[in-house]
């Protein structure tokens, strides 16, 4: 077959596979158990969204870009803008017309890792946390479902490929990520492990990836 983009561009054998993972072992033994765990099936063509109620006379689109709008000017209101405020106006429009043109109307979460490693560190509750508990709370009383994704520096993901120790310690961090949550109904929280891994090899990412989803496993409600 054709290899565009690398020379390892092929089916591997489970010998090299073994081989590949030979520093992540339960990446290998946990491909069938994730299979399993990732059987599912969705009517396509449709979206699957919860339904948020609104004040009346408004929709959920004149609703978000209500609150939307009022939360632009409350921020500018705190920060000193680095460039004009239509800008700022601009692009909010922009946004607003993407989710619009879509039709979402969800929450995602995108979240440093630093505070949340600080958190595991600290053993206990700490501001940041209690803040995210609350914004997670806020967006379940209003019937909506959330993304929280760990979003972290370059520095931070370069260290997850770089032998085991970061993998090991990102693994730690999502176990009590996800033990802290598991109370919530897991139908409407859901976890993005990394965004943009800034990876050269898509097989030792995908190592991780079993790694960090068996962690969670671990202590996520079925």
């Amino acid at each position: 077959r054709p290899r565009d983009y690398t020379e390892e561009q092929y089916l591997k054998s489970a010998q090299e596979m073994s081989a590949l993972f030979a520093d992540i072992p339960e990446a290998i033994e946990n491909t069938l158990e994730i299979a399993r765990r990732c059987t599912l099936s969705l009517k396509f063509g449709t979206n699957h969204l919860p339904q948020f109620p609104v004040p009346e006379g408004q929709t959920t689109d004149s609703f978000l870009r209500q609150t939307a709008q009022q939360g632009l000017d409350w921020r500018l209101t705190q920060i000193t803008a680095a460039q004009p405020v239509e800008v700022y106006r601009q692009r909010l429009e922009y946004e607003l017309g993407i989710i619009e043109k879509m039709g979402f109307d969800h929450c995602r979460l995108s979240i440093d890792a630093g505070p949340l490693v600080a958190w595991q560190n600290a053993g206990g509750e700490t501001p940041f946390m209690t803040e995210l508990d609350r914004v997670v709370k806020d967006m379940l009383d209003h019937h909506l479902s959330v993304v929280i994704d760990i979003h972290p520096t370059s520095e931070f993901k370069a260290e997850l490929f770089q032998g085991s120790d970061g993998v090991n310690n990102f693994a730690a961090l999502w176990r009590k990520i996800a033990a802290h949550f598991a109370p919530v109904d897991p139908e409407h929280v859901f976890f993005e492990i990394l965004n943009e891994p800034e990876q050269s090899d898509p097989y030792r990412w995908q190592g991780i990836q079993a790694t960090l989803v068996h962690a969670i496993r671990q202590v996520a409600p079925e």
